[in-house]
Order: C-alpha cells, then structure tokens, then sequence
C-alpha cells in the first residue's frame, strides 16, 4: 500500500521495515558493551581484549548520539505508518458506508 500525493510517494509497507530495521539497529548497538564481554575469550589474547573494550568504551558517546537519532527515526516511521494506515481504513470505511446505503 502506498499513498500519493503530487510527487510525494509514502510507501508504507518499507517505511515500517526501514523502521523496524532501525529498531533492530539501535538494539544491537545497545547490546554492544555485553557482545564486548562474550568475546573476550575468544581474542585469546588479553591485550586484544582490553583494546575491544577501550573502543566500546570510547564509542559510547557516539553510540548515544546515534541510538536518540535512530530512535526519533524510527517513531516517526510508526507513526506516520500507524496514522497513514488508520486514516485510510476510516476513508475505505466512510465509502464503503457511503456505497451500501440508499
């Protein structure tokens, strides 16, 4: 379903998997810290370990930035999918009241 108007084209469907895309994104880079820890065994080396872990210690700030802009992102592609997808069953909704009555 895609909504057109002028030269302005929504589609819904990819709208909700780029936001839900960015959900899964900002998850993943919220879980970096622990993903960090589980590998720290697998370096086998301690001075790689303690490098990992100075760069996601260091890449929080960034991570932060980036995880409030993917978010803001991601709500505003909900909702526009949310209220796109309402507003076009009220309107199927009113003519298809509008088409059954005398």
């Amino acid at each position: 379903m895609g909504f057109t108007t002028g030269d302005l084209v929504v589609d819904l469907p990819e709208l909700d998997v780029f936001a839900r895309r960015l959900d899964l994104i900002r998850q993943t880079m919220n879980d970096t810290p622990k993903n960090v820890d589980n590998v720290d065994a697998a370096l086998g080396h301690s001075g790689a370990a303690d490098a990992l872990h100075d760069f996601a210690d260091g890449w929080r700030d960034g991570r932060k930035k980036l995880e409030g802009e993917m978010k803001a992102l991601s709500e505003m592609g909900h909702s526009v999918v949310t209220e796109l997808t309402a507003t076009d069953q009220k309107l199927a909704n009113a003519v298809n009241a509008n088409q059954t009555s005398p």
